[in-house]
């Protein structure tokens, strides 16, 4: 929830996205986060997406995430820091990817998108 809350930070950058675009960047963001798969086959089926087809929003939030400590908006960062929700943002304990490894075509990383990720045209 902390990541798909923080798109509520800068509202306007994610309006352009559907709900389940920035609910599908927020997972695959945690996952990555968290040393799992990121966007695993199973996950393609059940929300309909492949990862191209959410990877610029990803890309955002993933900036959004990086940046949230030094927001002027710290509802959100300061509510999960309690321990009710894990201190998921406290980027000490859980810092934020340096890069999206998983989006090699994109301007903020460095390794080539698997060929699994590579369907959309």
């Amino acid at each position: 929830m902390y990541l798909a809350e923080l798109s509520l930070i800068d509202s306007e950058t994610y309006m352009k996205y559907l709900p389940s675009q920035i609910a599908a960047s927020a997972v695959c963001l945690a996952r990555l986060s968290m040393g799992e798969e990121p966007w695993p086959k199973e996950l393609v089926k059940k929300a309909g997406y492949e990862i191209c087809e959410f990877s610029e929003c990803l890309t955002e939030l993933h900036q959004t995430y990086i940046s949230a400590s030094k927001s002027q908006q710290q509802a959100i960062p300061e509510k999960y820091k309690s321990s009710k929700h894990h201190e998921v943002s406290n980027t000490s304990l859980y810092p934020p990817p340096a890069t999206l490894e998983l989006l090699g075509d994109h301007p903020h990383s460095a390794v080539q998108l698997p060929s699994s990720f590579r369907t959309c045209e």
